[in-house]
This record gives structure tokens, sequence and C-alpha cells, in this order.
């Protein structure tokens, strides 16, 4: 894969297989990818899988996730292979060792291992959402497997919201406090272009997703969290 500059393209113009690293904010910066095509494949075989057992073959996980959404699964350990793991690890050693922060106490080649063995996958259909949260681990991630809307679409449900760039709906949003009490907020619009891109960030950086209106069909995405052992 290519590591793209940082700044150099926009959100919806990742090229197949390529990384983008991005500063959202003083001190925070994130990790965009556009999947090779055999790693969306493999995330697209593990969703056709849990949906044709009509979701009886992953455990639920609504109990332990914070999302407002009634399909929420573990991936079975089976469905978790080698190559998506050592691709998340491999993505997470470009971010860890590029990111100023973390440079502090990670270093590619040190005796810290990353393990990439928790993720799960949301069914999120029209009118649920993910509240604010954060995430365990070091690194956290999400794959947009299933983008069932076009976001322009979406932003027509409201159209006199005031500012242009204030129309959030259906957006992946971090949240972040900038100092003296303002809170800074990064919206990513997600939208049919988008499938198969990767998100990875802080996990301690504070998200939420807006729920979408034009749409009867699930928006599917897989997320995950990278822990570090030594």
């Amino acid at each position: 894969m290519d590591i793209l500059p940082r700044n150099e393209i926009g959100w919806e113009e990742i090229p197949e297989g390529s990384l983008h690293q991005k500063y959202i904010d003083q001190g925070i910066s994130v990790t965009m990818g556009n999947l090779p095509k055999e790693i969306g494949n493999e995330f697209d075989n593990i969703e056709k899988e849990i949906r044709e057992s009509n979701f009886t073959n992953a455990k639920p996980q609504n109990d332990k996730l914070a999302g407002h959404l009634k399909k929420e699964f573990d991936v079975p350990g089976h469905l978790k292979s080698n190559t998506i793991k050592s691709f998340l690890t491999w993505m997470a050693d470009v971010t860890l060792s590029n990111d100023v922060h973390f440079n502090r106490y990670y270093k590619v080649g040190c005796n810290k291992i990353l393990d990439a063995d928790q993720f799960w996958v949301n069914y999120q259909k029209k009118y649920e959402f993910n509240p604010v949260h954060n995430h365990v681990g070091i690194l956290s991630w999400v794959v947009w497997n299933k983008i069932p809307y076009n976001v322009k679409d979406e932003q027509k449900m409201f159209p006199d919201i005031g500012a242009k760039n204030d129309n959030l709906t259906s957006s992946f949003n971090f949240i972040f406090e900038r100092g003296k009490g303002d809170v800074g907020q990064f919206p990513i619009l997600v939208d049919k272009k988008m499938q198969n891109y990767i998100c990875m960030f802080p996990s301690y950086l504070n998200h939420l997703v807006y729920p979408f209106y034009t749409s009867d069909d699930y928006r599917v995405s897989f997320s995950g969290n990278l822990f570090l052992t030594s």
C-alpha cells in the first residue's frame, strides 16, 4: 500500500490500497485508507456469512457497546482471518510510528506486540445512531462496509440548517477538547463512494455516528480495538 502525504487529498479520493494520514486538530491525527481489494473481499465474506445465517452464528454485543442499534455482533473467531489481522497491525504500525504523541513510547521494532483480535460488526438501520463514546486499547478503527445512501440526499432532509458545513446528517464525527472550554468536531461525511474505506484513530478520541433517513437497508460497519502487549 502507498502512504500518501498528509493533507494532499480529500476523504473521498483515496486510491484503492492507499493510506492518508491527516491532522484533525493540534496533536490529534487519524489514518484513512481505501482497503486493498482482497481485504475488502474478506470483510464482505464475513458480513455475508453473518447475514445469511439470519444473525444466529454471531454473539450479540449490545450489552458491551454504546450504540443505539438493535444488531451489533462480535465477529466469530473463525472469521477473524490472519490476513485481516496482519493488515490491521501493519496499518497500526504506520499510524503509531508517524504520530508525534504515540512516538513518545512506541517505535517500530521495539519489544511490543500489537494485538488486533477484538472486532465486531454493526448493522445500523434508519434512525438508529451511535452516541458520543470512546474505546479501550491504544488504537481503534472502523471499516465502512456497506453504505446504502448518498450523503447529498441525506442532507436534503434538513435543507434549512444555517451554516453550509453544519449539516451533519448521517456523518461519522470526532469530538475533541480544544482548550479553554472549546469543543471541536471533525465530521467524515460517509457516503456510498466510501465503501471499504477504513479509519484508524486513537482509542481515547470521542466520536459518534448520526442517523440516516433515506434508505431502508442496513449501513454495515466493522469496528475494533488494538492493544499493545509486551
